[in-house]
């Protein structure tokens, strides 16, 4: 079986193969242009080892599945899949699809004092792949990144401009504290796709390369791509003025992960929220969603993955919740459902971490431009972020309520649709160094 080394080491075995490190416990690997994820296979480049994070100072065998989870990822993911499908829903995946699975048995491996004998052994689970990059910490820490400089032009710069937009959000929302801070509190959030913010124009590649940082390996990619996206935005510009191709995505952003949502509470599935020796634990957060690499006319952005901890409701326990003494947890299933959804995945999707373990949203954009006050560019840079998060939310919770009667896939083969890619591109290349 294969783990992650360093190179000096990988050296030394001729079997040894080139791969992708993607997060801390997993690589992909490339066989005939396919790609495979490995979700196990070693702590960084460590091989497995004890970490001690419980409240009590309980070690945990870090690295890699065990016996248990790794079958039960291969298993929620048939699931998670039947559940998409069962609900018409077509146009989205699974992340990861199962192909095996292998146990380690070489004790070179294993990095830890060979006195704490009776631990499991580690194991591996074997994955074709869609993709690596994350929605939360490459997709929407990139967009809101490359966000200044859909909005570099005098309009947005103009104090009177901002006054009124400011006025027209206030008048809707209440105060302008950020989409985090009211999804924590519970409260609403709203539509904002028809408050004026439209994306004409866009700097030239120089000063684009000053506001965002590129790597030197992605600045062709870059530049392909930021001449695409400007020539698209120059023809939308003219043909549909008043629609802005951000909010356009943050809508779709905010579907698909309703749909996800909504296909597993009808097939009483949940993702993986429970108390432990950890405290709280959620999976359902934004990067539990992949962006496809390579996206087909007519399929989503976004695919789900990570379901080793999830749990049907015909396996619930209750008093598994009880003895952990949690007492802000609920003890029955749908209301642990809603958990998920409200504290979980909804203020991740807000760019908050208040309880998710998965997300960091800490990536932050340097709003700057030529001549324009720092108070304005500091309003500016509110009402847009604003404006792109309340839309992902709100269509969120729009779509996990009542679902959709009928995905309508055509727009995935739109103008707005391949100027979206360009902008996912950038976003990603944004963000190319973040791990998480």
């Amino acid at each position: 079986p294969l783990v992650k080394c360093k190179q000096e080491e990988a050296q030394l075995w001729p079997s040894s193969v080139r791969g992708i490190a993607s997060g801390k416990r997993s690589a992909i690997v490339f066989a005939n242009g396919i790609a495979f994820r490995l979700k196990g296979c070693g702590n960084l480049e460590q091989g497995f080892l004890l970490e001690m994070n419980g409240d009590h100072g309980e070690f945990s065998l870090r690295g890699c599945m065990f016996g248990h989870t790794v079958q039960r990822e291969i298993y929620m993911t048939r699931k998670v899949k039947e559940g998409l499908v069962n609900v018409g829903i077509r146009h989205i995946d699974c992340a990861n699809v199962p192909l095996g699975l292998y146990q380690y048995d070489d004790s070179s491996c294993l990095k830890y004092d060979k006195k704490y004998k009776g631990l499991p052994r580690p194991f591996c689970g074997i994955f074709k792949t869609v993709g690596d990059r994350r929605l939360g910490d490459h997709l929407l820490s990139g967009i809101e990144q490359i966000m200044p400089l859909f909005y570099c032009n005098n309009l947005y710069t103009d104090k009177k401009w901002i006054q009124k937009t400011k006025a027209k959000l206030e008048a809707i929302r209440g105060k302008l504290w950020d989409t985090a801070t009211l999804t924590e509190c519970g409260m609403d959030v709203y539509d904002l796709s028809e408050i004026g913010i439209v994306e004409t124009s866009l700097p030239s590649i120089e000063e684009s390369l000053a506001t965002v940082h590129v790597p030197d390996s992605y600045l062709e990619v870059w530049n392909r791509t930021y001449l695409e996206l400007q020539d698209l935005l120059s023809q939308h510009s003219v043909k549909r003025q008043g629609c802005s191709v951000l909010l356009w995505l943050a809508k779709i952003i905010g579907e698909e992960c309703g749909l996800v949502c909504h296909a597993m509470t009808k097939q009483e599935l949940c993702w993986g929220t429970y108390p432990d020796a950890t405290g709280i634990h959620c999976n359902a957060h934004v990067n539990n969603f992949v962006v496809r690499a390579k996206r087909e006319p007519n399929e989503s952005f976004l695919c789900p993955l990570d379901f080793d901890m999830a749990y049907e409701k015909s396996e619930f326990l209750s008093e598994l919740v009880d003895c952990q003494h949690q007492g802000i947890f609920p003890s029955n299933f749908e209301d642990i459902i809603t958990w998920e959804h409200k504290l979980g995945m909804r203020p991740s999707l807000a760019g908050s971490n208040f309880t998710s373990s998965g997300v960091s949203n800490t990536e932050k954009a340097v709003w700057q431009f030529k001549g324009a006050e720092s108070e304005i560019m500091e309003d500016l840079s509110r009402i847009v972020k604003i404006a792109f998060r309340d839309t992902m939310v709100n269509n969120f919770d729009e779509v996990l309520e009542s679902g959709l009667s009928e995905v309508s896939l055509s727009k995935y083969d739109s103008s707005l649709s391949r100027i979206s890619d360009c902008i996912v591109r950038l976003a990603l290349i944004a963000t190319s160094s973040v791990v998480c």
